[in-house]
């Protein structure tokens, strides 16, 4: 016996079935798993946020991974309030997706940002401050900084086991994304990647987390027309380790359409593309068309799932007065749809 293979043994049969009950008995105990908020998908594939489970979202540059994800996250976190969610945001500071989830918040509710960029106009000043608010309430720990592959999973296992210590649990943990991840010792970029994707499989296979990593796709080809073909599972970059890790690899495909969004820009016919699938009977390939509204992606039958978010009171600042959402005589107009301003300067959100 090697010093490789000491304490390890073969289990049988019987051992198997009986840690098989033990977690079937841990399941029906605990709430089901947290959902992506995407109805198709979830109706298409329960289960798919899993404890252990690796979910790859793949995407050309430029279309919308980082959107997705952050929006599978926010849902669980809003919904599933009594669970952790960890991020590790590699491309953008966690800074910047603070302003983003602002601009989504305003964006759902029909407000106008007058300066959605850069935050200079007053007059957005309590709809920014009630955002900002909302997002610090989210059950979501971010790390943004060291990129190397041994930093991000120790930052990763420490923040779990901070959670568990607390006598909370993790609900998932997002990777934006997986090629950013860097490993000192890769021979090639190819080796470099794949040793990312297999740091991300035995983190959901030994701390039993339900992962999302977000993976670049590459260019591809335009055709005559200028469309993009749909993505398909060799496009996946620099790696094929990625799509052999992963329970499930859902791609997106975005092509514009003519309209005015939400914030900005023109609406887009998208689509979700359920390219693998591991314990689920659907078709590969198979396809769930999406609109990208704004900043957020919706069912193109119908609207995603729309959590109910946690409410707090927000105080806002006297220059609040100044703003069209004062109304006189101590009065404010909430700058929410239905909801009412308490004491005149608070707003439930």
């Amino acid at each position: 016996m090697t010093d490789s293979t000491r304490g390890l043994s073969l289990r049988t049969s019987s051992e198997v079935m009986q840690a098989a009950m033990r977690r079937w008995q841990q399941e029906l105990e605990h709430p089901a798993a947290p959902k992506t908020g995407i109805d198709p998908l979830d109706r298409l594939m329960p289960g798919l946020l899993d404890k252990g489970s690796v979910t790859v979202v793949g995407a050309r540059p430029g279309s919308g991974k980082t959107l997705v994800g952050h929006q599978f996250a926010t849902h669980v976190a809003r919904t599933r309030p009594d669970l952790d969610v960890l991020i590790a945001s590699l491309e953008m500071t966690a800074e910047a997706m603070a302003r983003r989830h602002v601009i989504v918040m305003a964006a759902e509710r029909g407000i106008h940002l007058h300066d959605p960029h850069q935050w200079r106009d007053e007059r957005d000043s309590p709809t920014l401050m009630a955002g900002l608010r909302d997002f610090g309430a989210l059950p979501i720990r971010w790390h943004d900084s060291d990129s190397a592959v041994g930093t991000v999973m120790s930052v990763l296992r420490a923040g779990i086991a901070q959670s568990r210590g607390q006598g909370r649990d993790v609900g998932l943990v997002l990777i934006d994304y997986m090629q950013l991840m860097r490993s000192g010792d890769a021979v090639t970029r190819t080796d470099e990647v794949a040793r990312a994707s297999a740091a991300v499989a035995e983190l959901a296979k030994e701390v039993d987390v339900a992962v999302i990593a977000l993976a670049q796709l590459n260019r591809g080809v335009a055709g005559a027309d200028g469309s993009l073909r749909r993505p398909v599972l060799s496009d996946l970059r620099d790696s094929g380790t990625i799509e052999q890790d992963a329970t499930a690899v859902l791609l997106l495909h975005t092509e514009p359409m003519r309209g005015d969004s939400a914030v900005g820009g023109g609406a887009h016919n998208t689509e979700i593309i359920i390219a693998k699938a591991r314990h689920w009977p659907v078709r590969q390939g198979h396809v769930i068309e999406m609109e990208q509204d704004g900043l957020r992606w919706v069912p193109r039958d119908g609207r995603a799932t729309t959590p109910s978010t946690p409410t707090s009171k927000l105080l806002l600042p006297e220059a609040a007065k100044a703003a069209p959402l004062y109304a006189g005589r101590g009065k404010y107009v909430s700058p929410i749809p239905g909801v009412e301003v308490a004491d005149g300067l608070e707003i439930d959100f």
